[in-house]
């Protein structure tokens, strides 16, 4: 009999996309770029990117450096053997000092005398008399360790040649004597001088990337002159190339304690804060440089770094302002316009960030970053081709971009290019397989292919990576209802609920599942806090309504249709369910009208499943009369 007949168990209430959405918005873009250390966000990036550009190192108008800015002038890229040969020397003298810790460098093995003789050999010939020379120093130590070893060990030409001596007076002989001692005592090499010569090989290999060993030379320097200003800055910046940021600002710290009022080392610092992520810090000490200096140069440093930091506050429009300031002071500054468009960003201006992106990009065509901040900003317009389009430069540009490999792989999945979306998301997760949110995705394009078991596996990474995201358990919950796995969908969410217990979806969804176990009145108490918390949820109404038809409560089912109709004249659904209360009341005129209407609406939802079975009651019914 007709009235016999098990209506139709609905799809679960809304789209899944909803809930795929719902997993985006808490997807903070920037906030996986800074994680993951992709160059845009990258504390680290900014950090380097800082001191390519930057000071080599301070030099305050009240204390001249004695060394490093005018070396620095003429030091280059020279070849590797040269920095090869340069650690040696490094490696040479440092045992030599240690062993001459109370600078008797007359003390000198003959084996000692020898090499380093060839090693000013070297120098004469590369320096010459260039007193500019970076190495210029390391070759003055040198020779007066050369000079106190001949003198020592070497006879003198009146030792040789006696006859010399014929005629000299007995005061004359005194007077040699004694300008003999004091020139010996002169050309003694000083703790200042073994620092200099330190310092000059410190620098040359830092230059060179032989950062390591910078340091090395460095801590000579420091050991032999504790009040070394520019040891600890090159050092500390040095250490902060290595990562070693903690390091870095302890060395900064000491630098300042010496010299207070310089700028560079306080902008040096404050991009060490902001490498550590100690933003608010980074703030404090590039406000004081700017303080203690208004030199062009610093101040649109100070001010770009600055504005990173805001961004990483997530301080947009001081950021903006800390931009415009750099972008004034130098308008050709691509990384400017850059940070701007990321700023801009954040503030969702999407169309002003491409404007920017667009500069930029004209003035550094090459930045994969900028070209997937453009490709983020168009999708949010929804210029998603445009969108791709930057993507695949990204990309091109860094293949390991992962985020990019996400974002295109998000962006194809919206197109409905689930093949191609689920290639791009194997890369990202390839490169970076705890990226939750790409599985979400994955796991959705598998749903739409009907890849469940697969769908469901990726849900399940999602969910290891992510156990405390309630959108995910009710993705999963979907597909294990479309495997019929109702009390598996059931415990999903659960979980949900207990995640997010006023998620008026979740007990509606939960509540359906209960329907197809029949366990009616628990899927009716669902159904009421679903609609305690969402009043107008049209799903709610039509799925309690369905409870109450297979409870008896036809008439009560009734209204519950009548209200879902008037919440939402397009839900198939509750005409469907409505059709079959009106049967049981033995409407069947009002009956026919609902299963009309509910098929004109599934065949313009393409909801095969629904056509199928309304056409079924209609024959039904035209066969009943």
């Amino acid at each position: 009999m007709l009235t016999e007949r098990q209506p139709i168990q609905h799809i679960l209430s809304r789209p899944i996309s909803m809930e795929l959405n719902a997993l985006f918005e808490k997807t903070n873009i920037n906030a996986l770029l800074q994680e993951q250390a992709i160059a845009e966000f990258s504390s680290q990036h900014l950090h380097t990117l800082m001191w390519e550009i930057a000071p080599e190192g301070p030099s305050p108008p009240s204390k001249p450096m004695q060394t490093s800015a005018q070396q620095q002038v003429e030091s280059g890229p020279y070849p590797e053997s040269d920095y090869q040969w340069l650690i040696e020397v490094l490696e040479t003298l440092t045992d030599i000092v240690e062993r001459n810790a109370n600078n008797n460098f007359a003390a000198l093995p003959k084996a000692d005398y020898e090499q380093l003789d060839a090693v000013l050999k070297e120098l004469i010939y590369t320096v010459g008399d260039n007193e500019k020379h970076p190495l210029a120093p390391l070759m003055d130590f040198i020779g007066v360790l050369i000079s106190q070893y001949e003198d020592e060990h070497f006879p003198k030409l009146p030792d040789l040649f006696p006859e010399l001596k014929e005629g000299e007076e007995p005061n004359d002989t005194k007077n040699e004597n004694q300008q003999d001692n004091s020139t010996k005592e002169s050309e003694k090499p000083t703790k200042a001088l073994v620092a200099e010569a330190f310092f000059s090989i410190g620098n040359l290999l830092s230059d060179g990337g032989k950062t390591e060993e910078a340091i090395s030379a460095y801590d000579q320097v420091i050991q032999l002159n504790p009040e070394y200003i520019n040891a600890y800055y090159n050092r500390g910046r040095a250490k902060g190339i290595l990562g070693q940021y903690e390091d870095e600002i302890a060395d900064l710290d000491e630098a300042l304690r010496l010299e207070p009022n310089y700028a560079e080392i306080y902008l040096l610092r404050g991009s060490a804060n902001v490498a550590l992520n100690h933003y608010e810090s980074a703030i404090a000490d590039i406000d004081k440089s700017i303080q203690l200096n208004l030199d062009k140069s610093i101040v649109y440093l100070a001010s770009f770094l600055r504005g990173c930091a805001n961004v990483m506050l997530t301080h947009h429009k001081s950021a903006i302002a800390d931009f415009d300031e750099t972008l004034r002071l130098k308008p050709d500054h691509a990384q400017g316009y850059f940070k701007r468009g990321s700023a801009r960003i954040g503030l969702t201006h999407y169309k002003a960030a491409i404007a920017d992106f667009d500069k930029g990009l004209q003035l550094e065509p090459n930045d994969s970053d900028a070209y997937f901040l453009r490709g983020y900003a168009k999708h949010n317009i929804e210029q998603n081709k445009a969108a791709i389009a930057d993507l695949d430069e990204a990309l091109r540009l860094n293949s390991n971009f992962f985020v990019a490999h996400f974002l295109r792989g998000t962006i194809k999945f919206l197109l409905n290019q689930y093949e191609s979306a689920i290639i791009d998301l194997n890369n990202g997760i390839h490169l970076y397989p705890d990226f939750a949110e790409a599985y979400a995705v994955r796991g959705y394009a598998k749903y739409v292919l009907k890849q469940y078991e697969m769908a469901i596996a990726d849900f399940d990474e999602t969910i290891k990576l992510k156990p405390d995201n309630a959108e995910t358990y009710s993705l999963r919950g979907y597909v294990k209802y479309k495997l019929h796995k109702y009390n598996a969908a059931i415990t999903d969410f659960d979980e949900t609920i207990k995640l997010k217990p006023d998620n008026a979806e979740a007990y509606n969804n939960r509540g359906h599942l209960k329907n197809k176990i029949g366990r009616y009145e628990s899927a009716i108490t669902d159904c009421d806090i679903s609609l305690e918390i969402d009043p107008d949820h049209a799903w709610a109404y039509t799925n309690r309504g369905y409870a109450k038809i297979q409870l008896g409560q036809t008439e009560s089912a009734l209204i519950d249709c009548d209200k879902a109709i008037s919440l939402d004249p397009t839900l198939a659904e509750a005409y469907h369910t409505r059709g079959e209360a009106q049967i049981l009341l033995g409407k069947t005129q009002e009956a026919e009208t609902d299963f009309q209407k509910a098929l004109e609406l599934a065949e313009q939802a393409e909801n095969q499943e629904l056509i199928d079975e309304v056409k079924q009651l209609l024959q039904e019914l035209e066969n009943t009369e």
